[in-house]
């Protein structure tokens, strides 16, 4: 939904029509498809590097690379379903309290 206002926004005033929403949509999905086994895996192979390195300075410069690089893909591969999480309605509504303690007969 913002993404849709943004670019409206962007286009000047040109309203997107469905047929472009729908292929925008498909790209999107097709990108994150191709990014969700790919990031992790060169991440591991980063860690991998990182690990079977003799022991060093690049050893240690090449683990900090990948505990950072592991938090950006930890990020980046959750962030859609947060954002999405995020969006939905309430649909329970605001939680009431419940009055606990034993009922008089």
């Amino acid at each position: 939904m913002k993404h849709q206002m943004r670019h409206e926004l962007q286009s000047e005033g040109k309203v997107q029509d469905e047929r472009e929403a729908a292929m925008q949509r498909d790209a999107e999905e097709h990108a994150y498809r191709l990014l969700r086994p790919g990031l992790p895996g060169l991440v591991l192979v980063w860690w991998a590097v990182g690990l079977f390195m003799p022991i060093g300075q690049a050893r240690i410069e090449l683990l900090f690379g990948a505990l950072a690089s592991t938090g950006i893909v930890i990020a980046v591969l959750s962030l859609p379903e947060l954002i999405r999480v995020w969006m939905m309605p309430n649909v329970l509504g605001e939680p009431h309290l419940v009055m606990g303690g034993p009922k008089e007969v």
